[in-house]
């Protein structure tokens, strides 16, 4: 209609499918929630096999760019991505799988009807992207000059979650918390890392957890680590069933087994890949403990062209040549400076290094009660055999090692801020300036809509105008009598306003009286006589 008043304007409609990228507005609550993890599953309404078009909100800000440009002659198109035909379950099996840990369950609609979100993932409509996203309205001359349509998410959310994940991310200013922790046996490590995990919500990483990775891995690395376990558990089987006493028992899911290093790298990078990790960041505890192991863990092969390769490199499983079989030619140093990149994605930003007279704190461990050392490494023979260790990787002696590197010259030579603690100083003190270390290179994790920041911020300055000056209060408290003394006085000028108008009302209808009754008396019957012999 709007067309036909106007000749010279022309009207086209984008019948978006449901936008996501950068603020997630229907999927926000999804994100945040996988995010966050405090509810590691996240709902799907109904059975979720109702079909959702989707497009991100780039594509379709550059397809608004397109037909400004190109006019098509349609003037109706469906804007949504080339997925294909994705459902809700799928989509946010994606997000749990992408962002969150991977789990999903199924609610019904009665129970979410209030939530926003739920009337975008609960409509069913089967759309196709419309063909202003080829380049068929150009002419041949245009068609050389102009480009494929600039798709950011061609594919769909799901096929694009790690690039959709960043994006919530930049926008909500999620910068994870990358820390590594280390110093001598018994320095507090795992203590105050846990401290600030809890403080933080930041997943704390200890070697453990990296070694129990191996129950669930998936792929060739997870089946090549459990035949490793598996062979390592029946040499030691075999042997106890050689020496074993009359009545002696072993259970063979009770023998630990010592990973060797090169697997213990790949468990380290898969754990720090982890989405937990990735997103919120991590405090490794106390490993890699050696410069070579940070090497590993830290850096990522340089791509090359594939002629650039060799042709058996290109065959060599990853870690192969760490550990050599006897018998066969070692395989020349790794060059780390020249063949190897940083993995941005999972270096720590920072490195606590706990610091102490290894004396003292010897001392100190055995200040603590016998029950808690009994049977552990903290005797005198496991705690100097474990100060052994650390020297080695730790400590540069005066003469002979200056070539020797340390588990600090890592750090040092990558950029990695280094902060020395004393850990034999009081907890309180050492808490409070771990805590100024955090606040000065990372920004607390906040994940809210627009509307709540401002919110929030509104409140903020509430709070901080609470404890403004006594004078100001004072000032506050005349202002609002005089509001309302105001108020007061304009509600009473309405109501005298109100009585003039209905005085009025009933003056003018008295004045009209007599000029009705004459209507009524003279007018009406003739006017009615004359209407009656008309019909």
């Amino acid at each position: 209609a709007v067309m036909k008043l106007k000749a010279n304007l022309k009207v086209y409609v984008l019948c978006s499918g449901v936008i996501y990228g950068n603020n997630e507005e229907a999927f926000f609550s999804h994100f945040k929630q996988a995010w966050l993890q405090k509810l590691p599953s996240l709902p799907i309404v109904g059975t979720g096999d109702n079909v959702i078009p989707t497009i991100h909100v780039k594509d379709l800000s550059n397809l608004v760019k397109r037909v400004a440009e190109v006019k098509p002659p349609h003037y109706y198109s469906f804007a949504i991505d080339r997925s294909p035909g994705l459902t809700q379950k799928e989509l946010v099996k994606g997000i749990s799988k992408g962002v969150g840990s991977g789990q999903t369950h199924h609610i019904e609609l009665d129970d979410v009807i209030y939530e926003q979100w739920t009337e975008f993932l609960t409509i069913n409509i089967r759309m196709k992207p419309s063909s202003i996203f080829n380049e068929v309205y150009l002419s041949e001359p245009e068609q050389e000059e102009s480009q494929d349509f600039p798709w950011h998410c061609e594919k769909g959310l799901v096929e694009n979650i790690r690039k959709v994940n960043e994006e919530f991310n930049r926008f909500h200013s999620l910068a994870p918390i990358r820390i590594a922790i280390n110093g001598p046996p018994a320095s507090g490590k795992t203590y105050y890392g846990s401290k600030l995990s809890e403080m933080y919500d930041i997943p704390h990483v200890k070697i453990t957890d990296v070694v129990a990775l191996t129950s669930k891995l998936e792929g060739e690395s997870g089946e090549e680590i459990r035949k490793f376990i598996d062979s390592k558990k029946d040499e030691t089987m075999e042997e106890f069933e050689k020496s074993k006493k009359k009545g002696q028992e072993i259970n063979r899911d009770d023998i630990d087994v010592r990973l060797p290093d090169h697997h213990l790298h790949t468990l380290t990078k898969i754990k720090l890949n982890e989405n937990v990790c990735r997103n919120r960041g991590f405090i490794l505890d106390g490993f890699p403990k050696t410069y070579v192991a940070m090497c590993h863990s830290f850096l990522k092969k340089k791509l090359k062209p594939e002629a650039e390769e060799p042709a058996e490199e290109k065959k060599k499983p990853e870690g192969e040549g760490d550990n050599p079989p006897e018998g066969e030619v070692e395989e020349p140093p790794i060059d780390w400076d020249n063949d190897y990149d940083i993995d941005t994605d999972v270096l720590p930003k920072v490195f606590i290094n706990l610091t102490g007279d290894l004396d003292e704190i010897k001392a100190r461990v055995k200040e603590l009660p016998e029950e808690k050392t009994a049977g552990s490494h903290w005797d005198d023979a496991g705690l100097d055999r474990r100060n052994g260790v650390y020297k080695e990787n730790n400590i540069r002696a005066e003469e002979g090692e200056e070539d020797k590197t340390v588990l600090l010259d890592f750090y040092t030579k990558y950029g990695i801020k280094v902060y020395d603690q004393n850990c034999l100083e009081e907890e309180t003190k050492v808490t409070e300036n771990l805590q100024q270390i955090i606040s000065e290179n990372f920004s607390p994790a906040s994940i809210d809509t627009p509307e709540v920041k401002q919110d929030v911020e509104v409140l903020q300055d509430y709070l901080e105008n609470l404890g403004s000056a006594p004078e100001q209060e004072e000032s506050k408290i005349e202002s609002d009598k005089q509001k309302e003394e105001e108020k007061i006085q304009e509600e009473k000028a309405k109501t005298r306003l109100e009585r003039i108008k209905e005085q009025e009302r009933e003056l003018l209808d008295a004045r009209s009286q007599p000029i009705r009754q004459y209507l009524m008396d003279k007018v009406v019957p003739f006017l009615t006589e004359g209407l009656i012999k008309i019909c």
